[in-house]
C-alpha cells in the first residue's frame, strides 16, 4: 500500500496509529454496496469536532452506531472499533480511526445516501425523488479486502471520488467491513456554510466556538 503521501503521528487518545493510504486500493473486490443493499436514507448526523472523534452533538436521529469516546491506550478492542469521522460535517478532508482486536481483511467504501425524507442526497433536497439505481451508488473505494495488522489505523481522506473528482454536497455513508463484522457511519460533506439547512448549519458553526 502506498503510503508516501501520508505520514505517521501520535494521537492523545490513542496509541501509535498506522496511517494508510486511500489512493490504491488493492486485492480482490468486496461487494461494494450499502451494507442493507439498498440506498442509504441519512435520518441524522453525530457531530464531530474537526480535531477528533469526539461526538459534539447530534442533528436530528442519527441511525449509525455511536463511537466509544476514546479508545483505552495500549488496549486494542477485541473485535473492531470504528470511531466516528471527524470532522462531520465535513468540507474537505474527512478522518477516519479504527481498530481491529486480529489480522483481517479490512474493506472501507463510500456511497450515495438520502437525506432525511427521501430526496436525491443533495443538502438542499429533504423530500420528492429518488437515486434510481438497485443498489447504492460507490463513489469511492478506500481500502479494498486489505489485511491488516491488530492495532490502531487512521485513513485521510481527501472527499475525491474514484476518479479523483471532488464530491458534490451531500450525504454519504461510509461502510467499514473487517472480517465478518461490518458497521457504518453517516458524513455530510459540504462546500460553503451556506448550503447547509439552517438548523446543521447552527451545530456546525457553534463547534467552532462561533
Amino acid at each position: 500500500m502506498n503510503i508516501s503521501q501520508l505520514s505517521r503521528r501520535i494521537l492523545p487518545l490513542w496509541s501509535s496509529i498506522a496511517i494508510l493510504s486511500c489512493a490504491s486500493p488493492t486485492g480482490p473486490d468486496p461487494p461494494f454496496r450499502s451494507l442493507e443493499e439498498s440506498t442509504p436514507i441519512v435520518t441524522g448526523l453525530r457531530i464531530t469536532n474537526p480535531h477528533g472523534p469526539t461526538e459534539l452533538a447530534e442533528w436530528r436521529s442519527p441511525s449509525d452506531p455511536a463511537s466509544p469516546q476514546s479508545f483505552p491506550i495500549n488496549i486494542v478492542p477485541k473485535n473492531l472499533g470504528f470511531q466516528s469521522p471527524f470532522p462531520n460535517p465535513g468540507d474537505s478532508v474527512v478522518t477516519l480511526v479504527f481498530a481491529v482486536g486480529a489480522t483481517v481483511e479490512v474493506s472501507i467504501w463510500v456511497v450515495r445516501a438520502q437525506g432525511p425524507g427521501g430526496g436525491t442526497g443533495d443538502l438542499s433536497e429533504f423530500s420528492g425523488g429518488n437515486i434510481y439505481a438497485p443498489y447504492a451508488i460507490v463513489v469511492k473505494k478506500l481500502i479494498s479486502a486489505f489485511t491488516l495488522q491488530a492495532g490502531f489505523h487512521e485513513i485521510r481522506w481527501d472527499t475525491r471520488d474514484d476518479q479523483g473528482n471532488l464530491l458534490k454536497s451531500g450525504f454519504y455513508r461510509i461502510c467499514f467491513q473487517a472480517g465478518d463484522n461490518t458497521t457504518f457511519h453517516d458524513i455530510v460533506i459540504y462546500r460553503a456554510l451556506s448550503e447547509l439547512p439552517p438548523d446543521l448549519g447552527d451545530l456546525v458553526v457553534n463547534r467552532y466556538g462561533g
